[in-house]
């Protein structure tokens, strides 16, 4: 089996084919489609068609077939792979208002569509928390932004509260007074949270 075939930017554009031959103790030969030899290789090693920047590298970890055996090898393009996997994919909500995603993923190996749809959610998933954390960090900038103001307009009220106190004599807070400190300490309360949740 192949666990990795990188190919240079070259074979980009579209789907390109190859054809791998075994040969003896645990070699191989990696064709193009044309016949070109691109590589030749040995299992459990990275192979690569040469050069600082090789055309194809590949790391063949398991091959069991007597030598001579070719294997027709497929490489698509990511717009190919992308819509091949879009072809395979259903999403659906599980119940209206709930946000539970059904995926249904049709694959020949139960194992491969297993690990395509685990990589699916994980990737939805830290997308998700990336995107969480970003609003949360432009939630703090502004709460951070806004603490000033509200502050000061807090001091202008107590002292316009102080000054008031001082003249009648009457020790009740204004509303606004309590107006201004219920601000605060929303605002204060929000950044503890958002710094929690960081």
């Amino acid at each position: 089996s192949i666990a990795k075939m990188h190919l240079s930017d070259s074979f980009l554009e579209g789907t390109a084919h190859f054809r791998l031959e075994v040969e003896k103790n645990n070699h191989y030969v990696l064709y193009m489609k044309n016949g070109e030899r691109m590589l030749s290789g040995v299992v459990g090693k990275l192979a690569s068609s040469g050069g600082t920047n090789p055309a194809v590298t590949l790391l063949v970890n398991k091959l069991v077939a007597r030598p001579g055996v070719s294997f027709a090898i497929t490489k698509l393009s990511k717009q190919a792979e992308i819509s091949n996997l879009n072809a395979h994919l259903t999403i659906g909500s599980k119940e209206a208002k709930t946000g539970i995603l059904d995926l249904k993923f049709n694959w020949s190996s139960p194992g491969g569509a297993v690990r395509i749809l685990n990589t699916i959610v994980n990737t939805a998933y830290s997308l998700g928390v990336k995107q969480q954390e970003a609003q949360a960090e432009k939630t703090i900038t502004f709460l951070n932004n806004q603490l000033p103001s509200v502050k000061a307009q807090l001091t202008v009220a107590e002292n316009a509260l102080s000054r008031y106190q001082s003249r009648t004599g009457n020790l009740d807070i204004s509303i606004q007074a309590q107006v201004l400190l219920q601000q605060v300490a929303s605002v204060n309360t929000q950044l503890e949270q958002l710094k929690l949740k960081r």
